[in-house]
């Protein structure tokens, strides 16, 4: 049986995380000083929508820690772009992690 309430849910899930990732993206790509590469792979909404994991990877992988070091001491300002680019009506916490090595 068909839920509308949770395939509702599960679409704005789905919206917040896709546009969370375009953003942060964005705002690495403005904000970073270029010695690495930095790309967003992918973002995870927690339970209700509160928290959101951005999964990045970097390159040359020799620079991932430093990259990672600069993407977390960012989480405010990127949380504020978030949110001045974006329509959401709760905005998630961010966490940001290297993505696992496929």
């Amino acid at each position: 049986m068909y839920n509308e309430k949770s395939g509702d849910m599960e679409r704005k899930n789905a919206r917040t995380e896709s546009l969370v990732c375009h953003l942060a993206a964005e705002f690495l790509q403005q904000n970073s000083n270029k010695s690495s590469l930095i790309t967003v792979t992918g973002c995870t909404l927690g339970k209700e929508g509160k928290e959101a994991i951005i999964f990045i990877s970097v390159l040359p992988e020799d620079k991932a820690v430093e990259a990672l070091n600069f993407a977390l001491r960012q989480r405010s300002e990127m949380r504020a772009y978030i949110r001045t680019h974006a329509k959401l009506g709760r905005l998630p916490f961010l966490d940001i992690a290297l993505a696992p090595a496929a």
